[in-house]
């Protein structure tokens, strides 16, 4: 999730509190991540209305935080000139990451060879397997990353429509983008709406709160309290529209896989991370002092912290593992007790390994390729 959150190319101008907002919307993710993935069965079991609970955080808190990512995109690159290397450089780190997983799995299949690695280099998968880690972009072992290098791909062109379109003109086509967002409601399939045309609804959001943000009705209205209150109005919006299709029974039919869309109402994510966003915006400079040499590699290594934690491989095992370790729970206080300090200690965790892998291997390669300053 490199957003290329910079307002030139040193550390030192980069500017902390969109630093610390990358670190929130990646704890947002892996939150989202753990209600889903952990083998407590959150979303399936129980009660509708905590069913509905846990749907809607793995869709509100998930896509709050990567439209966050997307804004971020838009708002540090719609007046930068456009560079190949940028994608690509996040192509090569993608690459590494699913490479040295790979090779980590095939040192466990001489050392350790479990069930379910022997299972990966059976002759019959083996393809698969070398085809999901060596080329990730392209066959959407990470979604997020395929949509967001496309999304970079047409940067320039996004760029051109909000620079030379009038603010009015560019708004509406945002707003067209928001419509097209809902057309699966209503449909039969997803329609136009795809993980790109997502990713690029957010650059553009992003993009043209950079040009025109601060005299809009948006940046004079919200403040911190307006939103945290429209992130706690979309969470709920979700729950109850959760709830209404578990109660009448057309909730497999919108998360079916021909169906399925990621935050199932996607201009509600999309509203409330701008709300969030314009908040930091109109936040107090923070001074890039003392708190930028914490701040900095966290944020650098978010990334990396998305990239091991979503590889299938690392995914498959390492909630396995939590599930075994915590005490299952018996209610909606216990899950977010448990919730809250397991995703941060694995986000500590993933950060430093991320921070290390990426000094010793990414950073490294980048280098030698040119795709570094």
């Amino acid at each position: 999730m490199n957003s290329g959150a910079k307002k030139s190319g040193s550390n030192n101008n980069r500017d902390v509190r969109f630093e610390m907002l990358r670190i929130m919307a990646m704890l947002l993710i892996v939150s989202c991540h753990f209600v889903a993935n952990m083998g407590w069965d959150l979303e399936d079991s129980g009660p509708l209305l905590s069913r509905s609970a846990a749907w809607a955080w793995n869709h509100c808190a998930g896509q709050i935080g990567v439209c966050l990512f997307f804004l971020l995109s838009g708002y540090f690159q719609v007046n930068k000139e456009f560079h190949l290397r940028k994608p690509v450089s996040v192509m090569v780190q993608t690459f590494l990451y699913t490479a040295g997983i790979l090779l980590l799995q095939a040192c466990l299949l001489i050392v350790h060879p479990t069930d379910g690695i022997r299972a990966i280099f059976a002759p019959a998968e083996l393809f698969r397997t070398l085809y999901t880690a060596l080329l990730p972009v392209f066959n959407g072992t990470y979604w997020f990353i395929t949509a967001y290098v496309l999304m970079m791909m047409v940067s320039p062109y996004l760029n051109m429509v909000l620079h030379h379109a009038t603010r009015q003109a560019s708004l509406r086509l945002i707003m067209v983008l928001m419509f097209v967002s809902l057309m699966p409601l209503v449909s039969l399939a997803p329609l136009f709406w795809t993980t790109w045309t997502y990713a690029m609804a957010g650059y553009l959001i992003g993009g043209w709160l950079r040009l025109h943000g601060e005299s809009s009705r948006l940046y004079r209205f919200v403040n911190r309290w307006t939103a945290l209150v429209a992130m706690a109005v979309a969470y709920l919006v979700l729950v109850l529209f959760i709830y209404a299709a578990l109660r009448f029974g057309f909730w497999d039919w919108l998360r079916s896989d021909s169906r399925s869309v990621f935050g199932v109402v996607p201009a509600v994510e999309l509203v409330a991370s701008s709300m969030v966003f314009v908040a930091m915006m109109k936040a107090p400079a923070i001074d890039a002092g003392r708190i930028s040499r914490y701040v900095m590699p966290v944020s650098g290594s978010v990334f990396g912290v998305y990239l091991i934690h979503e590889n299938p491989y690392v995914r498959a095992n390492v909630w396995t593992v939590l599930t075994a370790i915590l005490p299952h729970p018996n209610t909606v206080l216990t899950v977010v007790g448990l919730m809250i300090p397991t995703v941060a200690g694995l986000f500590a965790a993933l950060t430093m390994l991320a921070f290390v892998y990426d000094g010793v291997i990414v950073k490294p390669v980048q280098r030698m390729l040119g795709l570094r300053s």
